[in-house]
């Protein structure tokens, strides 16, 4: 036995709805395209969720004035969802209202729509903190790893220097430069003492202050 379903039934259902519903008639222009839509029927949570107010009867481009230069896709989606019956569901952040925004549109007849708001601003703004916090911590790791490579360098320079001085004698002395101060005069030699010249191949000479 089937049971009847009220229209009343619907009603409540709809105006219960957590989300905001609007059904709408498309406006085409005298090429066929779509122009604007005419508000006719919300649910209870339609405004709340919008923010907009006094919403039946009146136009897209009356509610919000500049969403044929902000979100005219709005328009256009829903506008084919009317005119092929294909229901879309996208999200989109119209600016006018400062609210992101998840909807699902449908046809119930041709040049008509109904479309279901979610409103998910909160959300949009906690994954964008979340992007902001990872590319933070990615900018710490380049800079820890570029910190790192430095040092590496420094240290494999280093390195290279003790090695290229190889075996030989240190000779220290200290001096006065024009400056009245006293200074440090550190020889390294490094190789095999040259018999003939009396000197060594390689030779580094470090100038520190005596402290």
């Amino acid at each position: 036995m089937k049971h009847k379903v009220s229209g009343l039934f619907y009603k409540e259902l709809f105006d219960n709805m957590v989300d905001g519903l609007v059904y709408c008639q498309m406006v085409f222009d005298l090429r066929g395209n779509p122009f604007d839509f005419i508000c006719l029927k919300i649910n209870k949570n339609f405004e709340k969720i919008t923010g907009l107010k006094k919403v039946i009867g009146k136009k897209a481009t009356e509610l919000i004035p500049e969403i044929k230069t902000s979100n005219h896709e709005l328009i256009d989606i829903c506008g084919q969802v009317s005119l092929t019956g294909e229901s879309k569901s996208f999200e989109i952040y119209i600016k006018p209202l400062s609210r992101w925004f998840f909807i699902s549109a449908y046809s119930p007849q041709k040049n008509f729509f109904v479309a279901i708001f979610q409103n998910i601003t909160n959300r949009k703004k906690i994954e964008k903190d979340l992007e902001n916090a990872n590319t933070a911590a990615l900018n710490v790791f380049e800079d820890l790893q570029a910190e790192k490579e430095a040092l590496a360098r420094a240290k494999a320079k280093d390195e290279a220097l003790l090695e290229s001085i190889g075996e030989g004698v240190v000779a220290t002395d200290i001096f006065v430069s024009n400056d009245g101060k006293a200074h440090l005069n550190l020889i390294t030699c490094g190789g095999f003492l040259d018999e003939v010249s009396k000197s060594y191949p390689k030779r580094l000479v470090v100038f520190a202050d005596a402290e």
